[in-house]
């Protein structure tokens, strides 16, 4: 079963509420496979692949996989691509131990981003 579904199944069996929407992912609720540092992924991830296309060598998980944070990014240029991720994650899955305001919201206006050199083709976030 995939983390976050037994994660829902057993927050459901408790009778809390099952959570959908946060706003932010949840540092009490990081996924296990998480490395230690800043980025993490929380259990409300969907397996959508967003986050692993924007950020492949951060954001680590097979295809079908909920995501995990592989490697915390070394170079300022990695982290703003895991800051794209977080921006573009559909579940606010994607989370960090310190907030990073300014610069997660300077990765929001990187959106739309040019994804084919031809064709007009665009990810949009």
């Amino acid at each position: 079963m995939v983390p976050n579904r037994a994660a829902a199944r057993r927050r459901a069996e408790s009778g809390l509420p099952l959570r959908y929407g946060s706003a932010v992912a949840r540092l009490v609720d990081r996924a296990p496979q998480n490395v230690p540092g800043d980025f993490f992924v929380d259990a409300s991830c969907i397996a959508c692949d967003a986050c692993r296309r924007i950020a492949p060598g951060i954001l680590g998980g097979g295809e079908d996989d909920t995501a995990f944070v592989r490697r915390q990014p070394p170079a300022p240029e990695e982290e703003q691509r895991a800051l794209m991720a977080l921006a573009a994650c559909p579940v606010a899955a994607i989370g960090t131990v310190v907030k990073h305001a300014a610069r997660a919201a300077e990765a929001a206006r990187a959106f739309p981003e040019a994804i084919a050199e031809e064709g007009g083709v665009y990810h949009c976030g």
